[in-house]
């Protein structure tokens, strides 16, 4: 019996460590390329789905900023139109008083 155990837990181990041999074995190479194959397909998708994601970012990103764009130029007409920034027609030259108050003016500046 004890003969027994041991051949199974020998049967076991070959099983679970495989010996290099340096070769190919015969189904882990092809199981290896197929996981390689569902891991790139995974990953390629994942990179489709955020590359969609970042043009979608990028859209919005155009969209807000072709409205701020927009707002302050209304915001620039809106303040023209609120505080009247039409050309005022240039100021008359004061005329000079006469008599006593006149010829106090020019004496003080």
């Amino acid at each position: 019996m004890k003969g027994e155990t041991a051949r199974k837990g020998c049967r076991e181990r070959s099983r679970c460590f495989v010996r290099n041999t340096g070769g190919a074995s015969s189904g882990r190479p092809e199981r290896t390329r197929s996981l390689s194959l569902r891991r790139t397909a995974v990953l390629q998708a994942q990179l489709e789905g955020m590359q969609g994601e970042l043009e979608q970012v990028k859209g919005e990103s155009d969209d807000l900023r072709r409205r701020l764009d927009s707002e302050a130029e209304e915001r620039r007409k809106l303040t023209a139109l609120l505080t009247d920034q039409r050309e005022k027609p240039a100021a008359e030259p004061e005329k000079p008083r006469k008599g006593l108050r006149g010829f106090l003016n020019r004496l003080t500046g």
